[in-house]
């Protein structure tokens, strides 16, 4: 059951359990993306977290698909989100990121800042 206020780590663990059915601990903080639209004067952040600290078995299936393992090495090779795969490698460098992406009335990504 989700609880009002939901922390953006808590909201990150419900998220992974919910997922994959893995219970997740030891969260590190890696960055932010976030999408601007100046026009309608919209943001949404999405906060990434990185741990290699779980328990628990993957879920069998779940509403996102179906939860698998994948080799670090194979990731690239996978189909994916643009915005997925922009961030990806900052997951594996140190140091946090930020990502700004600016976006028009027709979803159009228009400007890209990474830092």
């Amino acid at each position: 059951m989700r609880s009002f206020p939901e922390s953006p780590v808590e909201g990150a663990i419900r998220e992974v359990k919910e997922e994959t059915g893995l219970d997740v601990t030891n969260l590190k903080f890696k960055g932010i993306y976030e999408y601007v639209n100046e026009k309608a004067r919209d943001r949404y952040i999405i906060y990434n977290y990185i741990t290699s600290d779980f328990t628990g078995e993957l879920l069998s299936n779940t509403r996102e698909g179906r939860p698998k393992w994948i080799h670090i090495d194979d990731l690239n090779k996978l189909p994916m989100q643009e915005s997925v795969r922009r961030r990806l490698p900052y997951f594996f460098r140190e140091g946090t990121f930020e990502i700004h992406v600016v976006w028009d009335e027709g979803e159009k990504e228009v400007r890209i800042r990474e830092t």
